[in-house]
């Protein structure tokens, strides 16, 4: 018996090393469904303004608003692009909710700082 489940195992390991053979290792290529597609390049730069920074003139800007910021509380920070006239604009995308979130469904706030500075916090729906 254990004979027979040992010959399961290498079998099993030997099928999945032959199935793996013929794909390329190149990694500006890969293989799907047996044909080769190329992949996008994908080119990653530092940004320009960091992210103490991008708070730092999101919440000037909030500020600015006169919008009451101590109810809120930051969840989300990332670095993103957002699609202007056909161009992909670098951005830090950063969400503020209430404490409160149940009972104030679609009062967060949402602010995207570019990299020359300029700051867009959307309307609020």
């Amino acid at each position: 018996m254990r004979n027979v489940f040992r010959l399961a195992i290498i079998l099993s390991l030997v099928s999945s090393a032959i199935g793996q053979e013929g794909q390329t290792r190149n990694p500006k290529t890969g293989v799907v469904n047996g044909q080769q597609v190329e992949l996008p390049v994908i080119r990653r730069l530092p940004p320009k303004i960091g992210l103490r920074r991008a708070m730092s003139l999101a919440a000037s800007q909030m500020k600015k608003q006169k919008l009451i910021v101590p109810r809120y509380y930051l969840v989300e920070a990332k670095y993103t692009t957002l699609s202007f006239e056909g161009k992909s604009v670098p951005c830090w995308s950063l969400l503020w909710i209430r404490e409160d979130n149940q009972l104030a469904v679609g009062h967060d706030i949402e602010v995207y700082v570019f990299m020359d500075g300029k700051v867009w916090l959307p309307p609020v729906m």
